[in-house]
């Protein structure tokens, strides 16, 4: 009697131990934690619902994500070379650079706010410094895009800024 229930409580273990491990893979977010995804156009927030696509770029490798909402779902992230992070919505193309693996794999929920703003700039948005809005403005920018982290728990946020001409 020992023995077989010894070895059906192995069994569970074992069980839910790869159950466990099949969860944390199709998440692919740290400790099950989100990214929610928000697009802004010149201030105001658009509904982009599943209508978007995330991609992820690192060397030759391409990681689409899978769309739940306005969650995002990354693969699990193994090398931390940088990555590419594509945001695709409608004709909206925004791109930026150097996305660290920890960025993805936050320990925390976490917002992604991409955005657009176009000239006439909406300096009231904080996306540049004051010098920056003046400069952009005499270099004819037409528009700015940017990508916020919004940490929900802890910690400062970041963003990426780019001027397009």
């Amino acid at each position: 009697m020992k023995k077989i229930f010894f070895t059906t409580a192995a069994q569970l273990c074992l069980l839910f131990t790869c159950l466990g491990q099949i969860n944390q893979g199709n998440f692919g977010v740290g400790h099950g934690k989100k990214i929610l995804v928000a697009f802004f156009i010149d201030g105001k927030q658009v509904k982009i619902r599943n209508h978007f696509k995330l991609i992820f770029v690192n060397e030759k490798d391409t990681f689409p994500t899978a769309i739940k909402g306005i969650q995002a779902i990354p693969q699990n992230i193994e090398k931390d070379t940088g990555y590419r992070v594509i945001f695709l919505y409608k004709k909206y193309v925004l791109s930026f650079d150097r996305i660290t693996k920890r960025m993805i794999s936050a320990d925390q929920d976490i917002t992604w706010d991409f955005g657009t703003d176009n000239y006439p700039f909406h300096q009231n948005l904080d996306i540049l410094t004051s010098e920056n809005y003046k400069s952009a403005i005499e270099k004819k920018v037409k528009q700015i895009q940017y990508l916020r982290f919004d940490l929900m728990e802890y910690g400062d946020g970041i963003q990426f800024v780019k001027k397009i001409d």
